[in-house]
């Protein structure tokens, strides 16, 4: 094989890249919230949680009879997303992205949950971030 001299049509598969993750009892998740675990049940995350992706659609299991793993919550576990990192900069791509909850981020590791990786620069505190649950 050679490197190619002209264009080629490639057939990419499109991987499983949502997931349905049990929710944690007498919580609210919300759309666009990094999800992580707390004992096997996803709640918006806490640092030090596991990352399991971000969540597709807003879920109150705090209704009359709520239970532990009563609701479910759709993540997307696959993808690119464009993140808020305080003093995020161009020379920051590939960098690894942490959060300290469901929706700040950041690129210091301490106690924080790993999400994914810098691939682009947008703006000043802007990156798109790919991440990948189960890579």
């Amino acid at each position: 094989m050679s490197q190619l001299s002209a264009d080629l049509v490639q057939s990419f598969e499109t991987p499983n890249i949502n997931n349905d993750i049990p929710i944690a009892d007498n919580v609210v998740v919300y759309r666009g919230s990094a999800i992580g675990l707390l004992a096997g049940y996803g709640r918006q995350l806490v640092a030090g949680d596991v990352f399991v992706g971000f969540a597709e659609q807003k879920v109150d299991n705090t209704a009359t009879g709520h239970a532990a793993g009563l609701k479910t919550i759709p993540v997307r576990k696959l993808g690119t997303v464009p993140l808020t990192i305080s003093g995020v900069a161009i020379t920051d791509v590939g960098a690894d992205v942490y959060a300290s909850d469901g929706n700040t981020y950041t690129l210091t590791v301490g106690s924080n949950s790993f999400i994914g990786k810098i691939v682009r620069y947008v703006t000043t505190n802007t990156a798109m971030v790919q991440f990948n649950v189960g890579a």
